[in-house]
């Protein structure tokens, strides 16, 4: 069921009246750009992998993927795109124009059709970027850009639960398998175009 309409709006905007909402100069919540880095070590579902967080949080950092035959294959297709977030960028640029707005509007466009529900373009803030792999490896930041995209998990399907928790990490796989999609594709498009561009999913990120 739709609840807005997005006839009269271009197809960049998206199917949710994200216009109306009101803008401010100044945002109430302030964030620093004086923020420090962390490692992917100190992730709160890498520290419960790692024993951090005690036995039972240790074990079910893994379980939960495991509990129901659909969770796991939606985690292990998702698995499969860590291998593709990164690739070759064409020798030559694509000869299109280089207005950054009729660009930004043409990728949010592309990511609208292939299904994400809101999508937004920003510079990446320093701390935005782990400061070490899980290896120890420093990570230095190696993109000015971020194309974010929103999935929505589905409310209809959560609201028609009974209480068991299966559907919940199911929506959750479901929405993380969805994101990866778009982004490994738009990323690949990137490139084609002459540009370099990584996807960061929920299975190999570095932000």
């Amino acid at each position: 069921m739709k609840w807005f309409s997005q006839r009269k709006r271009p197809m960049h905007m998206g199917q949710y009246p994200m216009h109306k909402i009101k803008r401010v100069d100044q945002p109430t919540t302030y964030i620093s750009d004086d923020v420090n880095r962390v490692p992917k070590r100190a992730n709160m579902f890498t520290r419960a992998a790692k024993g951090d967080l005690g036995n039972k949080a240790q074990f079910e950092r893994t379980n939960r993927f495991a509990k129901t035959p659909l969770s796991a294959a939606l985690r292990s297709m998702s698995a499969t795109h860590d291998e593709i977030h990164d690739g070759p960028v064409a020798p030559d640029i694509a000869p299109i124009t280089t207005d950054a707005r009729v660009v930004a509007e043409h990728i949010k466009s592309m990511c609208i059709f292939l299904d994400a529900d809101m999508v937004g373009i920003c510079e990446v803030p320093d701390y935005a970027w782990y400061s070490h792999d899980n290896d120890g490896t420093p990570i230095e930041p190696y993109h000015k850009y971020a194309i974010v995209i929103v999935t929505d998990q589905g409310f209809e399907t959560l609201d028609a639960a009974s209480g068991d928790d299966w559907i919940s990490n199911v929506q959750s796989q479901r929405a993380y398998l969805m994101g990866s999609t778009i982004a490994c594709t738009v990323a690949d498009y990137i490139r084609q175009l002459g540009y370099p561009a990584r996807a960061q999913t929920a299975t190999k990120s570095d932000v």
